[in-house]
């Protein structure tokens, strides 16, 4: 025997329960619960406003009351003037399951130009006159963004949201979405965009949109027109020089 409601004094009605299941949809219930007049619409809204849980089933993940509808109970009532006030309310309560999206991927092109330094460059031949700073050629980048938005994410938000931006990802990340795999060092991670909607009945977590510029070189190496390549910088006398450093994303897409 299940609990239909821990804040609101109410009944099941005798016969009233039902289950089914059909191919075209999830698992469905139904059932008409009794409470006093005055109270219906705190049932209504504990059950559907704290997403009360079927609670005849065994399931690990329960349907959830989804929509309700009061009716009243015609043989115990009180005619005053000409109104009628009744004793009991009936309230229909259907569940379900919502189906709700977790999270999305996108690509979106990016391309950003360069110019290279014109001390590199001779006119005609290796030996040539010098390319005047003004003449020096440029070098068009292309890329793109790494669209990731997650939904109805509760508080406490990752802090890694505030310590991993300007950051790098620290480890190979494969989209299961998207099939794609982006190395270690591609990803920079820039300022999210977090909202926060609020109805009638609460809130329903946060929205977080989030932008990973991808860079196929990698965010630490740079181009070098000496070797036609992108190599990687050091410090003199020291190690590998990162200008974004590698950041730990496992609570943002992993």
């Amino acid at each position: 025997m299940g609990t239909y409601s821990p804040a609101v004094t109410c009944y099941e009605e005798f016969g009233t329960q039902k289950e089914g299941i059909d191919l075209a949809s999830s698992p469905n219930g139904s059932v008409t619960l009794r409470c006093a007049w005055g109270d219906r619409y705190l049932l209504i809204a504990d059950l559907l406003g704290n997403q009360r849980a079927w609670p005849n089933g065994t399931a690990v993940n329960p349907m959830t009351a989804r929509s309700a509808a009061i009716k009243t109970f015609d043989t115990q009532f009180t005619v005053v003037g000409q109104s009628i006030i009744y004793q009991d309310a009936l309230v229909d309560v259907n569940y379900g399951y919502e189906t709700r999206d977790l999270f999305s991927e996108s690509l979106e092109p990016t391309a950003d130009f360069i110019t290279l330094d014109h001390r590199y460059f001779r006119w005609g031949s290796a030996a040539g006159e010098c390319i005047k700073q003004g003449e020096a050629p440029g070098r068009l980048r292309r890329g793109m963004n790494l669209l990731r938005t997650n939904y109805n994410v509760s508080a406490p938000l990752s802090t890694q949201l505030l310590t991993a931006i300007g950051g790098v990802n620290d480890t190979a990340y494969t989209s299961t979405v998207l099939g794609l795999t982006f190395p270690i060092g591609t990803l920079l991670f820039t300022p999210p965009v977090l909202d926060m909607s609020v109805d009638t009945l609460g809130s329903d977590g946060w929205t977080v949109a989030m932008k990973f510029m991808y860079r196929a070189e990698g965010w630490n190496s740079y181009w070098r027109a000496k070797t036609q390549s992108y190599d990687d910088i050091y410090i003199a006398g020291g190690g590998q020089y990162l200008n974004y450093p590698l950041e730990d994303m496992t609570d943002l897409i992993f």
